[in-house]
C-alpha cells in the first residue's frame, strides 16, 4: 500500500506540471490559463492530502488495498509520457491536450474512489471522497475547455 501511495502522490505532482506547463504556454486565451492554474493547484492539494494518508498509514489506520501497484504504475507511466510530450512539443492542438487530460483525470477519479473505501476512519474516507469529488469537477472543468 506505501507503493502505491507514493505513486498516487508522485502522479499527483505531474499532473500539477502538466497543468503548470500549459499555463505558462497559454497566451491566447486568459480564460484557459486561469483553468489550468486552477487545476495545478487543485492538484498539489491532492497530494498534500495523499502524504498526510502515507502518514497515517505508518500508523495503520487503513486496510489491505484494493489497488494494484500494475495499475497505479499504468497510470505513472502514462501521467509520466504525457508530461513529455506537453514539454517537448508545445504545438499539441488543444482539443488533444484537453482529452488527454479529461482521460488522466478520470483515472485519477477511479484511484481516489479506491483509496476512499481502503481507510478505516469516516474523516478520511471523506477526505478521499473529495478527492474524486475535486477530479469530477477537473473533468467538468475540461469538457467547458472544449467548448469555450
Amino acid at each position: 500500500m506505501l507503493k502505491v501511495l507514493m505513486e498516487c502522490i508522485l502522479i499527483e505532482n505531474l499532473v500539477e506540471r502538466i497543468y503548470r506547463t500549459l499555463a505558462e504556454r497559454e497566451s491566447s486565451n486568459p480564460k484557459y490559463r486561469q483553468v489550468w492554474e486552477k487545476l495545478a493547484d487543485e492538484e498539489s492539494d491532492h497530494a498534500r492530502a495523499l502524504e498526510m494518508a502515507k502518514r497515517l498509514l505508518r500508523e495503520r489506520v487503513i486496510v489491505d488495498t484494493h489497488l494494484s501497484e500494475k495499475q497505479v504504475g499504468e497510470l505513472l507511466t502514462r501521467t509520466k509520457q504525457f508530461l513529455q510530450a506537453v514539454q517537448e512539443k508545445p504545438d499539441l492542438p488543444h482539443d488533444r491536450v484537453v482529452r488527454s487530460m479529461i482521460a488522466l483525470e478520470n483515472a485519477l477519479m477511479k484511484v481516489h474512489a479506491n483509496l476512499a473505501i481502503e481507510f478505516k476512519t469516516p474523516d478520511l474516507q471523506k477526505m478521499f471522497s473529495s478527492l474524486g469529488s475535486g477530479d469530477e469537477n477537473h473533468v467538468a472543468l475540461l469538457k467547458g475547455m472544449l467548448e469555450i
